[in-house]
């Protein structure tokens, strides 16, 4: 990816606009397969590290890195909001305005320092949504 994006300013810096286009259309095209594969291994992940866990209340992200979270999260959020729609589960906030949920991040031991970045990025999720 980073390769091709490189070959193109190269050849856009050298007055080369066709190979330039060609080279970040490619570039383009490794970063969309990159995060197609990166975005299956984090569901593969949570659904491997979530099979005994009721995944309407409960997600556990041990094991993801600080940049794997949102994505994660979001589709843990997803999937909650979709099966409430489709009356699969009922709202359990006690207002019927919410779905509480339990997000299991550990304590940050496996970290540089020990310091809990998943937690953290967790929190500033939430605070975001």
């Amino acid at each position: 990816m980073i390769f091709h994006y490189n070959l193109a300013t190269k050849a856009f810096n050298s007055g080369d606009k066709k190979a330039a286009k060609r080279e970040a259309e490619e570039g383009a095209r490794y970063k969309h397969l990159y995060l197609s594969e990166k975005r299956e291994a984090v569901n593969k992940t949570l659904r491997l590290k979530n099979k005994d866990l009721n995944l309407n209340e409960k997600i556990d992200l041990h094991g993801l890195h600080k940049n794997e979270v949102r994505a994660a999260l979001d589709f843990f959020i997803s999937s909650i909001k979709r099966k409430i729609k489709a009356g699969e589960i009922v709202p359990n906030s006690g207002l019927g305005k919410g779905h509480n949920v339990k997000v299991i991040t550990g304590k940050g031991n496996n970290s540089k320092n020990s310091i809990p970045v998943i937690k953290e990025e967790v929190q500033a999720y939430f605070r975001q949504h």
